[in-house]
């Protein structure tokens, strides 16, 4: 994991970055913060979650478009994006075999997950088979309701299947040891894993992506803009990939954006943390649903039909946690982004280092591995000066 921020006002945009990664719960150093032309020219990337895209680190090939296209002006940082991801899908990186590999990485988790969802249900199963079957059919469910990818939605089923069959055999008979799969599991797998190199990127189902931040000043752009990005690499002939967020000062006003590992952020700005905005989402719900059961049966004395009350309460849940973000946003962050806009450019630079130090040092005392941390790498986007660093790994 990594902690980057971005912090913008309507003279700069600054963009931090940790170097720390963790490899089979080793924490090694790499850059992720990067110029993404040339460094007079004013657009910055980070990437975050994987090191590489289809087996060649980010950095690579952030240098080799920088050294193809980095003369090149774009007229927003939008147009930048776009075209850094159309120049990733293709060769040199995206080969027929590195196709396949990025394929396999995308599906064993999967696979993975249904075999352990398998396993526990056979707890209380009375065989193997009823088991897996229940696991595949409860997976399909769940992955059928994801949103698809607007990058893959025009790849069919059966071309899916086609390019898939070969290796998810391979695939299946290694995680499903012991297990015996039938032709019908085998077409709810098929299934599944159709659904699933479908599906949005940076899904919950998905450890495998990479996301690219990208913020500066296009060449027709007078106040700094930013843009978010994930991709899962080439899938099926296609680059799956989703622009998630685009933020700009002209349009939105000054911004911090935290990404990763964005909850110490998250607290500082916010004054909550969103693992307790979700956890009230639940246990409200839950609790409301106690509620309404104990008054009707103590005072009505009747079947309660919670297909009926349930949107209801889930109304006044949304409504109340509603309230509490109008409360945090007016108290806590908008003090904040207020006065963001009379800070000068070392002062977000200060504010951003500050981010990810906070973030790091969270994950030194409570975190069993170190995933954020080693230098902070820190820098400073104008229109004028362009890409500048005010920290680097090389200068702490």
């Amino acid at each position: 994991m990594t902690a980057e921020v971005a912090i913008a006002n309507k003279t700069a945009v600054v963009m931090a970055a940790d170097n720390a990664v963790t490899r089979a719960s080793k924490v090694h150093s790499r850059q992720k913060l990067f110029p993404l032309v040339r460094e007079e020219n004013a657009v910055g990337v980070m990437f975050c979650q994987n090191v590489a895209f289809m087996g060649v680190p980010w950095g690579t090939i952030i240098a080799m478009y920088r050294q193809a296209h980095g003369g090149n002006p774009r007229p927003t940082v939008q147009n930048y994006a776009r075209d850094f991801l159309d120049y990733i899908a293709k060769e040199p990186f995206c080969t027929e075999a590195s196709e396949q590999a990025n394929v396999d990485r995308i599906v064993q988790p999967v696979l993975a997950r249904i075999r352990a969802k398998a396993s526990e249900l056979f707890q209380t199963s009375e065989n193997m088979q009823a088991a897996l079957h229940r696991a595949l059919s409860g997976w399909l469910d769940h992955v059928a309701e994801m949103a698809p990818s607007p990058s893959m939605e025009s790849v069919a089923a059966n071309e899916i299947s086609a390019r898939v069959k070969d290796s998810l055999g391979d695939l299946a008979a290694r995680v499903f040891v012991g297990y015996d799969l039938g032709a019908h599991e085998r077409e709810l797998l098929a299934q599944v894993v159709e659904h699933s190199l479908k599906c949005k990127p940076m899904s919950p189902l998905h450890p495998h992506f990479s996301g690219l931040v990208f913020a500066g000043f296009g060449e027709d752009e007078i106040f700094p803009s930013l843009v978010c990005a994930t991709t899962q690499g080439l899938v099926c002939g296609r680059h799956k990939h989703h622009i998630d967020v685009y933020r700009g000062v002209e349009r939105h006003g000054p911004f911090i954006e935290a990404y990763a590992q964005h909850a110490m952020v998250h607290r500082l700005i916010d004054g909550l943390d969103p693992a307790i905005v979700e956890h009230l989402r639940q246990t409200l719900g839950r609790a409301m649903h106690r509620l309404v059961s104990d008054v009707l049966d103590s005072f009505l004395n009747t079947d309660i039909n919670y297909a009926v009350i349930r949107p209801a309460i889930e109304e006044h849940v949304a409504r109340h946690l509603d309230d509490l973000a109008g409360f945090c946003g007016k108290e806590f962050a908008k003090p904040i982004l207020d006065n963001l806009e009379g800070l000068s450019k070392q002062e977000l630079a200060d504010m951003a280092e500050a981010f990810v130090s906070i973030t790091a040092l969270k994950s030194r005392v409570a975190d069993p591995v170190q995933s954020v941390g080693g230098p902070i790498d820190v820098a400073v986007i104008t229109k004028g000066e362009g890409f500048i660093w005010a920290k680097r790994k090389n200068d702490a």
